[in-house]
This record gives C-alpha cells, structure tokens and sequence, in this order.
C-alpha cells in the first residue's frame, strides 16, 4: 500500500529545528507543519519563539495562531489537524515537513493514539478536586509510586496530564507507561525520514540561556502583561506552561524579574533533558547538527523524497 511521505525533524528545544526547516522549505518546495503544542496559541508569540512574519512567507507554516490561550489542545486534536494539512499540501503537489520538539504529537501523527480507556467523569473530577486543595505535588508523588517511567515524562506541576494518568491507571488497572508499551505505536501512517537534531550539553544549555535572555529583551514579560490584561486567568494551562508560568508568578509578586528569569533557565534546562530522554527512546533515522552536519542532512532528505 502507498504511503505518503513526510519528512520529521524534531530534537529538544533550542537545537536548531526551524533554521533547519526553512532551509528545507526553500530548497525542496515544502511546507512546514508545527508539532508545538504552544504554538498553537494566539498572542503567545515571544515564549513560544514562533516564526517570524518574514519566515512565514518565506515557506508556508500551518498549526501556529489556531486557538486562544484558554483553550484546550490534544494529541488527539493535533492528528486530526495535521492530517488534514499534510494531505492537502499533497494536493497542491508540495511536500510535508513536520517540525517540533513535542514528542507525543509527532509519535501520535506517525504512529496513532492508544485508546482512553473507560470514561469516568467522576474519577477525573474527584482527581482534579484534590488538586485544586492540595496542589500536585501528592498526586505526582502518587504517579510515581503507580507509574514511574510516565512520571518521569511529566513535569510534577503538570496537573493536567497527572490527573490524566493517573485517572487512566484507576479506570483501567494498567499505567500508561505499559498501555504504550503494548500499543507498540505501531501503525505507521506515513513513510518517515526522521531527523533528531542534537548538541552536547554543555552547547545546548547555553544556547537555551542565550535564547531566554534574547526573549526577556524581545518584550517576553511585556508579552505576559498584555495577556493578562486581556482577561486571561494566569492559572490556565497555556499560562502555566514553560516560562509563562513564571513570568506570571513574577507579576503576581511571588519573584523579582531576576529570578523569575533564572528560574526559566533551569526550567528550559530540565525539559530539554526530558525531551532528549523522550526522542532517545524512539532514536531517529539520523542524529545530526546543524550547520556542522548539513551536507549529511539534506542529501540524506534528498535522497528519501527522491526514492
């Protein structure tokens, strides 16, 4: 059976995906589509480090600017997009490129979701609850106990996705971690040329340093204040994801800018490391850096879409 081919490239925050991007956007006449599940939002622009205006009309980008910030992303919602996008890119006789450092959305798209199990609102609300009384830090405490290698894939403020679990765990008997192990993400829909954009720690660190600092002096603080006075709670979910989180804290009086930014820092640090963790898991078809490995990337590219 005919499968349509997509290029990947993804890799852990800070790596060098979008100048990657581009340039395959240009030379081989492709469009790139987000794997970001922040770049979704509207007026989320600095923290997310989204394309630039000039970048987009350089080479098309498709799932940026889709939803307001109080709404509500999947992975589920994600392959229904992108889907959609990649297929009519088909049609107009381009090619796909699927960008990102969210490891979930790209496993999903290539290689479907499992199952959500048996659903009980009541299970959820009652997990949620707690939360709201006692913060996350007993029921990530709880995950670890019940599912230690998700809880090692979730940030322990991520109330969402350890309720999310751990609801799975009391609905089903199964953890999560085990229900992907038996799923074996293993219906491919794509035939995939995968590449993993990597550097040493020490380089990738400093670049995320680098990067945050450029973001405070692009207006990333100015940025949170406008949502903000726009009517958007800081405790959403997309408010409470990297770097936001604390930049809203720091408006509220909790830190001073100072350290609200090396709190950034050290949070980036930390979900690059997860991120690697994650890819390392499913390594892809090549590891590579950019510009040093460039030669090696697009002539490899080449050689897949040209087969």
């Amino acid at each position: 059976m005919f499968k349509l081919k997509i290029l990947v490239i993804a890799g852990p925050t800070a790596a060098g995906k979008s100048p990657v991007a581009l340039e395959v956007g240009v030379r081989f006449r492709a469009e790139i589509v987000s794997a970001d599940s922040m770049q979704v939002y509207r007026y989320m622009d600095i923290g997310t480090a989204k394309p630039s205006a000039d970048e987009r009309c350089r080479v098309p980008h498709h799932l940026i600017d889709i939803l307001d910030p109080d709404e509500i992303y999947s992975a589920g919602l994600f392959c229904t997009h992108a889907r959609a996008v990649i297929g009519a890119i088909e049609e107009r006789g381009n090619r796909a490129v699927v960008v990102g450092g969210t490891g979930l959305y790209i496993r999903a798209l290539i290689s479907g979701l499992i199952g959500p199990g048996p659903v009980n609102s009541a299970v959820r609300t009652r997990l949620q609850e707690e939360a709201a009384r006692s913060g996350s830090t007993r029921l990530y405490q709880r995950l670890e106990q019940m599912d230690p290698m998700t809880a090692r894939q979730v940030h322990p403020r991520d109330i969402f996705r350890i309720v999310r679990a751990l609801a799975f765990y009391e609905e089903t008997g199964i953890p999560v971690s085990v229900a992907r192990t038996r799923h074996g993400f293993r219906e491919c829909a794509y035939d995939v040329l995968t590449i993993g954009l990597t550097r040493n720690r020490e380089e990738l660190y400093r670049r995320i340093e680098n990067r945050v600092d450029q973001m405070m002096t692009l207006g990333w603080k100015e940025e949170v204040e406008r949502l903000l006075d726009m009517g958007y709670d800081g405790g959403l979910r997309a408010l409470q994801s990297l770097g936001y989180r604390r930049l809203v804290e720091c408006l509220g009086g909790r830190y001073e800018i100072a350290e609200a930014v090396a709190l950034t820092k050290r949070d980036t640090r930390r979900f690059a490391k997860r991120q690697m963790t994650w890819f390392r898991s499913s390594p892809p078809d090549l590891w590579a850096r950019y510009p040093e490995d460039s030669a090696l990337i697009f002539t490899t590219i080449e050689k897949f879409w040209d087969n």
